[in-house]
């Protein structure tokens, strides 16, 4: 990676791929994270998103307005690399999933508390191809504005976390915004030699990724903020330990009312097979048995607690709730209200 490359400049379409490690480790994500990066259309006027955007639910007297990004084929064979295929396949059928990719989505969530407008995660913005980076439209279709974003949350350093974080021209896509992340999520991503010793992405992959993070990262350096598991973010919003998929990766915790939720993040990526075997890990973990721990504590805690959850890869709307079933779980999806 040419140091030029990771300037504040003009970054291309292209550019991007190759920031994020897309080029080397699209594979795991279908074909769509590889379609046409220089082709990928400017705005996001037209898609085949079957009309979905947002969806909205009321926590208390807080609104949550669950909205899409897109979504991309998830290889399962690939991103579970060291699931025997067999089980895979038992897995997928029990489901009733019969594709080798699996439908994947990609969620952020706003928090509307008071004057507050919460935004949780970015999206993709430009770094996955045409079926993705829909989030700036669909805030507007929900009545919102970049500009009115107070504070954003990144719960990891992902691309599809902060991709939308900057403009294709690198600069902040939400202006007035306060960007927290857990400062052990930053320390990681902006240190000299991040470490994925135990992690089952490729050397170049890593690097790639981590390339792409300090770029976007130091576009946002002027608005960061560090935050901690256990703080508050307004007086809704508690974040969440949930190291495992990143070494600062972050969960919410939503309390208003008396009525609370479970903003479970990339705990959960493919929910049609990693519920019922919560000890599956993808390729993506950055420590694969931390990873496991914080999912069995997260939805353990949603399922004994009976509490709402969504998360950033749960099909569209991802609201719901997980009860325990044999030695995983089963997630139960709310009834959509008109």
């Amino acid at each position: 990676m040419k140091e030029e490359t990771l300037s504040r400049n003009v970054v291309s379409r292209r550019d991007s791929f190759r920031l994020f490690g897309l080029v080397g480790i699209s594979a795991m994500f279908g074909s769509a994270a590889t379609l046409r990066a220089d082709d990928a259309p400017a705005t996001k006027e037209s898609s085949d998103l079957q009309g979905a955007s947002y969806y909205k639910e009321k926590l208390g007297d807080v609104e949550l307005f669950l909205i899409s990004d897109g979504g991309f084929p998830m290889d399962t064979a690939t991103l579970f690399g060291e699931v025997p295929a067999a089980d895979m396949e038992t897995a997928k059928q029990s489901m009733f999933v019969t594709t080798p990719a699996v439908p994947g989505h990609v969620n952020a969530m706003l928090v509307k508390e008071g004057s507050n407008l919460i935004l949780i995660d970015t999206g993709c913005g430009n770094l996955f191809g045409p079926t993705t980076g829909f989030l700036p439209r669909n805030l507007k279709r929900a009545g919102f504005d970049p500009g009115q974003i107070t504070h954003v949350v990144i719960t990891h350093a992902h691309p599809d976390h902060i991709g939308g974080l900057v403009t294709p021209d690198n600069k902040l896509a939400f202006p007035n915004a306060h960007i927290l992340i857990n400062r052990a999520e930053h320390a990681f991503w902006t240190g000299e030699s991040p470490s994925f010793a135990k992690s089952k992405l490729s050397p170049d992959g890593a690097k790639q990724m981590v390339d792409g993070a300090k770029q976007i990262l130091g576009v946002a350096k002027p608005k960061l903020e560090m935050v901690r598991p256990d703080e508050k973010v307004g007086s809704a919003i508690r974040i969440v330990d949930a190291a495992g998929h990143t070494p600062g990766h972050v969960g919410l915790a939503i309390d208003a009312g008396g009525e609370s939720m479970l903003y479970v993040t990339d705990a959960v990526h493919v929910p049609a097979v990693q519920l019922a075997h919560p000890d599956w890990h993808i390729q993506f973990d950055t420590d694969p048995d931390q990873s496991v721990v914080a999912r069995k504590a997260l939805l353990n805690l949603a399922a004994k607690e009976r509490k709402l959850i969504a998360g950033a890869h749960i099909p569209f709307p991802a609201f719901g709730h997980v009860v325990v079933e044999n030695a995983g779980f089963r997630f139960v999806p709310s009834i959509w209200e008109w």
